[in-house]
């Protein structure tokens, strides 16, 4: 990486080059901040929709709160909060060309930083909940509940590590 000169603003240099070569635009650059909540909030209202009829039906049917039930709860409230995060950013929906160095200060670090926090638990509880849901489903056969297990410890692990 080539090292900036001293002195140089870093509010005036992108955070990369433009591919079509042209200028940056620090002043009022194009952003996707409105698609980005857009998206996020419907598809946030479609899940809680879905999380309400899925818990609701099996409190009617008087199955049980089983983990595969908490954990769909909590992936839920994990991508709830990783949305609010992601909507919060609206300085990270346009082109790194039109983004100047001098952004990356440590408020917008912070807030990437709880968005990978986010992140890894959030897939996890989301995959666990299905290999569970096949768990309840399918626990007579030895060799689907070895899987489980397994596939279960590969996720937990692989993870793992985006928290740490």
């Amino acid at each position: 990486m080539d090292a900036l000169p001293p002195g140089i603003d870093l509010s005036q240099v992108p955070l990369a080059a433009n591919p079509n070569g042209d200028p940056p635009n620090f002043v009022n650059p194009p952003s996707l901040i409105s698609t980005v909540q857009a998206v996020g909030i419907t598809l946030g209202l479609i899940s809680l929709v879905l999380v309400i009829l899925r818990l609701t039906v099996y409190h009617r049917t008087k199955r049980g709160v089983g983990f595969d039930d908490v954990f769909v709860v909590m992936a839920f409230l994990l991508a709830a909060g990783y949305t609010g995060i992601s909507c919060s950013l609206k300085d990270v929906t346009r082109h790194a060309w039109d983004t100047p160095i001098s952004f990356l200060d440590v408020a917008y670090l912070k807030k990437l930083f709880v968005t990978s926090l986010f992140y890894g638990p959030m897939l996890f509880f989301a995959k666990a909940s299905i290999l569970l849901l096949y768990y309840r489903a399918f626990r007579p056969i030895k060799w689907l509940r070895i899987s489980i297990y397994v596939i279960l410890f590969i996720l937990f692990c692989s993870y793992i590590v985006t928290v740490l």
